[in-house]
């Protein structure tokens, strides 16, 4: 066997087995995950291909905003959701809460893949600066546009405590 594949393995192993053997420190562990999934595509996007990306905060953005609303619009208002401004808890069964999770972040992963391509064709014919200074503005316009909007303005200033009996996951947004 190739000693990169167990290195790999036992890599993967233990970090599924984290949260387990470390449970003090799960917020910590999943802000890692999702340090190493951006540090990835920036790796690929910066790296390999060359491109310097700046817009990857909208996408990112967006699957986050998806995959909450959709956790908690499934099986609660999500206009009195945001209009409490979080001061109102909302609390999923776990069977709501896992159900909610999974297809929220299935929403979460189709509909920026969605607009990424639909951006993406526009914008990847750009080289050099011009891509950069693209990529750029999409971040700042998708800020203005979220920072315009009632309900994305109600969202942005919360922090989403969705609530499964003893589970919390914490969205900070």
């Amino acid at each position: 066997m190739n000693k990169n594949f167990i290195l790999y393995a036992v890599i993967l192993i233990f970090g599924l087995a984290a949260p387990f053997l470390f449970p003090a420190f799960k917020v910590q562990l999943s802000i890692l995950c999702v340090l190493i999934v951006l540090a990835t595509t920036w790796n690929i996007q910066g790296g390999e291909m060359g491109y310097n990306s700046f817009g990857n905060i909208l996408f990112y953005g967006l699957g986050m905003y998806l995959c909450a609303s959709v956790q908690v619009g499934m099986f609660f208002p999500l206009a009195e959701w945001t209009e409490s401004g979080g001061e109102k808890t909302f609390v999923h069964t776990p069977t709501q809460f896992f159900q909610g999770m999974a297809f929220g972040l299935v929403v979460a992963a189709v509909v920026p893949t969605i607009v990424a391509g639909l951006i993406g064709y526009s914008i990847l014919g750009l080289r050099g600066h011009y891509f950069a200074i693209c990529t750029l503005g999409l971040g700042v316009a998708a800020g203005e546009i979220s920072g315009g909007i009632e309900i994305f303005l109600k969202f942005l200033h919360i922090s989403a405590n969705i609530h499964c009996g003893s589970f919390n996951l914490f969205y900070k947004i």
